[in-house]
């Protein structure tokens, strides 16, 4: 027996024999993956293969070197396989006997720039591949490196049966307690053992100086000993725990052999420490069962140890709102139409939705979606955007197609062309149907009106955009591809069955049932007059819900017809210097902040339709060129700001489309609401949560909050909602009126910034070019829960889809739905089971107390349970002549899992990663 080890045993002999008690110290070897940042994906691929190659020699070769945890992700070893797949075998093994730990994330994403459904996916891929690797997913919510954490995290660990959550940044100063360990508590009351570590503790054993030539800077046992002294006496300053996490890991680093040695020399001269290499679990265990009076705390992990990383929810724009149109393609269109189709028997699409999951979720981690990597890094991102916009909009016009050929579109006249509105939301909704579509026949009217089942005419334009012939390119072709179409037109004397005609269409929809649809048609008329339901007013607009005036500068008043109440000179522009980086914001000691309070704008109207009136507002505005590190320049460009201000029909939202054409550097570019609503705090919407923040002064505040759909403000009577579409953050701060909402729209750097370990010149952060951003405005009695505001962000946020047709007979009734909720739920999912022909709802309750659910309709269903949303059962629902009841908790997300009861299609499983 060597000397060390002999030396060890008597001491730990010694110890336990005059009862004195060890700490314990759990070693996790570790690196932390970023797969594109300050080097695009294919670089970075090429170091983790190498990385890979590495461990999977060092695991085979010394069984002392017991565990190695590979960053709480899966997508390392997709990639990795990706260029060895004849390493398989291998990596399998080691990952089947815990010597590699995986999952449970398929990536490490930002918390607060992916939405509640793409979080759920995120770790039903992740741990969908752990298992196809033989391994049961690390059960521990592993977040090292997010810029801050969502308070809903326990509530998607519990919905997973995690029982532990590891972040790294984001705890608030003020926090109830200095332990690292806590008892983290969800909106929805779920409750999770929670560990403050973030990652790279215990670099030091393997890399002792990692800015210096680490090839040369070896470890050895005398250093590694003194700087362990160091760790943990920092550690037993801040904490009481006598139980200690390591990690030993840090951006891409490969993991070294000599570990296991320099372990084994702690040992034999920290007596009173047991050093072991093992995995975060060990540790996690061992704290659930030593430590019983730990602290609780709810909300998110936002201190102000994140404040440098400020800038992220608005760093390249343009990828946020390409980012929220991936997202709703795929929960709020393809999936719910592919399901729609599913229960039509049509076959569901599983390979291509898993695909475009995959395709957007590696979009998410933290370093990409916050735009701080490389200009390369992000062009990648949008091509990755892209190419999920053509395949999810083939998908859902496919989908749509099959549905529409089972409903009985049949109408008394024989020349009405049938229009299928589709509501992939839970609540029967009133909104704009507004879209191409594709008929299979030639339209002939020239006067025309759309009415609904009963014959009411409702307002509405139809436009013929295309008529192309019908062969074998066209039929596969979108409604959007053949109105671009340069050739294939028609002849005349092509019979009218034989062609597509391309429709623009737009009407107010009423009554669309919520996660179902209904049937209107195009009636051709002799002539057409339609109702009036938006007038002229003299400074401006209204409809039965607004009166909307504008100012000479370009601000306008806004009057809630219910309630009276006036919000005066509202929707100007801000623009400050901003001379931080990709990670923060950064302003001037006195910020130079500019506004078009003063200007001069041109104000038109553009459209006036019986059931839609848009104003144009246009505002030329001169500003700084570029701005230096103490002042803005002297020199100056143009920044024409367009906005186009809309009222619709039956609909109590303003709706603004801004755009411009950006040749400013430097800068930050925000629309501002003033408001006279006194409140000390807003809520925004967050992953299934209302997250509510109060308002700081500053320079306490963080200056921006993320969100998703909106933020509101109330003063108990009643609120303002300010909605978007893909505009992630706002700022909020106090006037000497009331509150300040800021919208912020563009946030142009030249760097990444220090953070990214040297300061890489991206010019494309500059966001020079057109742009275009989609958001509105809702005012409302009481609060948000009152006013149903998540609904109506959703609303706002998922346009109502529409198909076209041909009379014909079908099963299905001309309108229908799947299933009934009552306000404050929001359906967040529909989608065919991850495991078999089941379909799955996943509903939130938006409210503080519990909501009862009756699912009947359309289709039906023998069973349905509730699961998790690992989609695991968990209880199987009642039932009463056909009609089945399952409770949401309060602020909570119930997961339905429904058989139903014939027509059932073979089961198609998604492949294992290494045979697509």
């Amino acid at each position: 027996m060597e000397a060390a080890t002999l030396l060890r045993k008597n001491i730990r002999i010694i110890y336990k024999m005059n009862s004195i008690k060890q700490s314990q110290a759990y070693i996790t070897p570790t690196t932390h993956w970023d797969r594109e940042w300050y080097q695009p994906q294919i670089q970075f691929q090429i170091r983790l293969v190498k990385l890979i190659d590495r461990l999977i020699k060092i695991l085979e070769t010394d069984p002392s070197y017991s565990c190695f945890l590979m960053d709480g992700q899966t997508v390392p070893l997709e990639d990795y396989l990706e260029i060895k797949p004849h390493n398989r075998e291998r990596l399998v093994k080691l990952i089947r006997e815990k010597r590699i730990i995986v999952g449970p994330w398929y990536v490490l994403a930002d918390q607060f720039l992916q939405d509640g459904e793409s979080t759920v996916r995120n770790l039903i891929i992740g741990m969908r591949q752990s298992k196809e690797l033989g391994a049961s997913p690390m059960r521990i919510c592993y977040v090292p490196d997010s810029f801050g954490s969502s308070e809903s995290l326990p509530m998607f660990a519990a919905g997973f049966d995690i029982p532990y959550i590891m972040f790294g940044r984001g705890r608030p100063d003020d926090f109830p307690t200095d332990d690292v360990c806590f008892m983290w508590k969800a909106q929805d009351g779920s409750k999770v053992l929670t560990a403050n570590h973030g990652y790279g503790s215990g670099i030091f054993l393997s890399y002792p100086d990692f800015w210096v030539n680490i090839n040369r800077r070896l470890p050895n046992g005398p250093e590694a000993l003194t700087q362990m002294k160091r760790c943990l006496s920092d550690f037993q300053s801040k904490r009481s725990l006598t139980n200690f996490y390591i990690s030993v890991g840090v951006d891409h680093m490969e993991p070294r052999e000599s570990l296991p040695k320099i372990i084994e020399y702690l040992n034999a001269h920290m007596p009173d420490v047991n050093f072991k290499i093992t995995g975060p679990e060990d540790y996690m265990r061992e704290i659930e069962k030593t430590e019983k009076t730990l602290e609780t705390y709810s909300g998110e992990m936002r201190g102000k140890n994140i404040k440098g990383f400020n800038g992220c929810t608005s760093s390249h724009m343009y990828l946020k709102q390409a980012n929220f149109r991936a997202q709703r393609w795929l929960s709020r269109y393809v999936e719910p139409m592919s399901t729609f189709a599913f229960l039509a028997n049509d076959t569901y699409p599983t390979h291509f939705i898993d695909r475009l999951w995959r395709l957007l979720l590696v979009n998410h981690p933290h370093d990409s979606i916050c735009g701080c990597s490389t200009d390369t890094v992000h062009a990648d991102m949008k091509n990755r955007y892209i190419r999920i916009d053509d395949a999810a909009a083939m998908l859902t016009e496919r989908a749509a197609h099959r549905i529409v050929s089972v409903i009985d579109t049949r109408h008394s006249v024989l020349d009405a062309v049938p229009v299928v509105v589709f509501n992939t939301l839970g609540q029967t909704r009133t909104d704009v149907a507004s879209q191409m579509i594709r008929i299979p026949k030639r339209f002939k009217s020239k006067h025309y009106t759309i009415v609904d089942e009963t014959g009411i005419p409702l307002p509405s334009a139809v436009n013929i955009r295309a008529i192309k012939q019908m062969d074998l390119e066209t039929l596969s072709m979108t409604a959007q591809q053949l109105a671009a179409l340069a050739s294939k037109n028609v002849l005349s004397e092509k019979p009218d069955d034989e062609i597509f005609t391309v429709l623009e269409t737009e009407f107010i929809a009423p009554e669309v049932p919520g996660l179902g649809y209904k049937t209107f048609w195009i009636k051709p008329e002799k002539d057409t007059k339609h109702k009036t339901c938006v007038e002229i007013t003299e400074k401006g607009m209204k409809n039965n819900f607004i009166d909307l005036s504008f100012n000479s500068n370009g601000t306008f008043n806004l009057t809630d017809l219910r309630t009276d109440r006036v919000f005066q000179n509202m929707h100007y522009f801000e623009d400050t210097e901003d001379i931080g980086d990709g990670y923060g914001f950064h302003h001037y000691e006195q910020p130079d902040l500019r506004n078009t309070l003063d200007a001069h704008a041109r104000i038109e109207k553009t459209v006036v339709l019986p059931y839609r009136i848009t104003y144009r507002v246009e505002i030329p505005w001169h500003l700084p060129l570029h701005s230096g590190t103490k002042k803005r320049s002297k020199e100056t460009a143009q920044l024409m700001i367009i906005s186009d201000i809309t009222l619709r029909a039956d609909i109590d939202r303003v709706e603004i489309v801004t755009s411009y054409d950006n040749q400013i550097r430097d800068h930050k570019l925000c629309a501002v609401f003033d408001t006279d609503i006194d409140t000390d705090y807003t809520v925004a919407e967050g992953n299934f949560s209302l997250t509510r923040r109060p308002i700081i002064s500053p320079p306490d505040n963080m200056e921006s909050h993320p969100q998703q759909s909106f933020v509101s403000i109330t003063d108990g009577d009643s609120g303002l909602s300010l909605l978007n579409r893909g505009l992630p953050e706002f700022d909020v701060c106090r006037t000497e009126i009331g509150t300040k909402l800021s919208l912020t729209l563009l946030r142009c750097v030249g760097t990444i910034g220090p953070l990214a370990g040297a300061d890489h010149p991206v010019p494309a952060a500059q966001c020079p070019g057109p742009h275009k951003a989609e958001y509105a405005i809702r005012v409302h009695d009481g609060d948000l829960i009152e006013a149903d505001i998540v609904n109506s962000a959703h609303a706002y946020t998922v346009p109502l889809w529409c198909e076209g047709d041909i009379q014909h007979p079908g099963s299905w009734p001309n309108n229908g739905s799947l299933i009934k909720l009552q306000k404050d739920l929001a359906i967040t999912a529909l989608k065919k089971s991850e495991e078999d022909s089941d379909i799955i709802f996943r509903v939130w309750n938006t409210a503080s107390d519990c909501r009862k659910v009756e699912f009947k309709g359309l289709i039906p269903f023998k069973k349905t349970w509730e699961t998790g949303m690992n989609e695991v059962m968990i209880q199987e629902c009642p039932n009463q002549n056909d009609t089945f009841f399952f409770e949401v908790q309060p602020n909570g997300v119930a997961t339905i899992k429904a058989n139903r009861q014939s027509g059932v299609l073979p089961e198609e499983k998604i492949p294992p990663m290494w045979d697509r």
